[in-house]
């Protein structure tokens, strides 16, 4: 515990000024699957031209001479995000579901892209040259504000601010949409992960466990298949359910496959809004996955053999949610910006648990 808190307190000398992450979309009361719909389609796949296509070729090349372990797949590019109708925060139910009469309150607009576009445009040094404002103004940011009172201390009420924008501006930019979880265990602990040196992002980095949602799972394996897929005609887009069942179902086994942890031992993944990392832009869906397992039992499971990712990753750390929140956000630094967004959620998700 020692260790991965001084890790991340040694980042924080070489962070800049500014936030690591962006707020896309809140929704900390925590939202499961029938809340959200999504649209796949050819309109969101990002535009290349020769130039780019070029330049991803060669970034491509170049990784993978320097890591052999990269490979290659299809990944869901976000377009955008947003919510369906102003109110429907204010209507949704306590546990986070769409009554029948509402539908979904949140719509996520997806196009295809894979991991080789992602190194070269996201991942590339000149990631910013490749970033075109759309026509159309960026909608402003929302003030959310959440308020908890430490019952125990009796001290004054604490809140916690979120500021949202749903503005998704480079065209160019794969954008391959990641997830992340904050995983908390029976007994009060979250779980966070060392990463190896062999990752293609972020090696050696305190992060949450996570990966990306696979569109490989319905299909869709290739930039390829996609292009067949979609000149066959609507009727073989994947629909609105399908997508969604890979969305949240992909975090529940990327913690598995990254932690040990079984999946019958996971609970159903609620989700806690959408992050970017200021830095490449790189977008990322995060929920909160409980466990039944307790904090020693999960460190356990990822001594054992059932971690499929074992390359990944080089230790797992669980801390209390408050240490977890007091460090995280105090550096803002040695944690991903997306996955630093992912812990602001998750601080609110608890402000409105209590």
């Amino acid at each position: 515990l020692a260790w991965v808190l001084l890790f991340i307190c040694a980042h924080a000398a070489m962070s800049g000024s500014g936030l690591s992450y962006e707020i896309l979309l809140a929704c900390p009361e925590g939202l499961k699957k029938s809340a959200i719909c999504a649209d796949l389609s050819p309109r969101f796949d990002a535009i290349c031209t020769g130039d780019i296509e070029d330049r991803i070729v060669k970034e491509w090349e170049r990784r993978c001479l320097e890591n052999p372990k990269l490979y290659n797949g299809s990944k869901f590019r976000l377009a955008s995000v947003r919510r369906k109708r102003a109110e429907s925060r204010e209507r949704s139910t306590q546990q986070g579901e769409a009554s029948p009469e509402e539908g979904p309150q949140i719509s996520v607009q997806l196009g295809l892209t894979d991991y080789r576009s992602f190194i070269g445009t996201n991942l590339h040094v000149g990631w910013q040259h490749l970033v075109i404002e759309d026509d159309a103004p960026t909608p402003p940011k929302n003030k959310q504000t959440f308020r908890t009172r430490n019952r125990a201390s009796g001290n004054p009420d604490v809140f916690v601010t979120i500021w949202e924008g749903m503005g998704m501006p480079g065209r160019h930019l794969a954008n391959g949409l990641g997830n992340a979880a904050v995983v908390e265990t029976v007994d009060g602990g979250v779980v966070l992960l060392k990463r190896s040196g062999q990752v293609g992002e972020f090696p050696f980095a305190i992060v949450l466990p996570g990966g990306h949602p696979e569109p490989s799972k319905l299909g869709l394996d290739s930039i390829g298949t996609w292009k067949r897929v979609v000149g066959e005609g609507p009727d073989g887009v994947p629909r609105s359910a399908e997508v969604m069942d890979e969305l949240f179902s992909s975090i529940s086994a990327e913690v598995h496959e990254e932690t040990g942890i079984p999946l019958d031992s996971l609970l159903e993944p609620v989700l806690l809004g959408f992050t970017r990392r200021v830095e490449n832009h790189r977008p990322c869906m995060v929920f909160k996955v409980a466990t039944t397992l307790q904090r020693a039992e999960v460190e356990a499971a990822y001594l054992s053999e059932g971690v499929q990712d074992r390359f990944e990753s080089t230790k797992l750390y669980t801390l209390s949610a408050s240490e977890l929140i007091a460090q995280v956000q105090r550096s803002d630094a040695g944690v991903p910006g997306d996955h630093v967004g992912g812990v602001k959620l998750y601080e609110a998700h608890l402000a409105l648990q209590t």
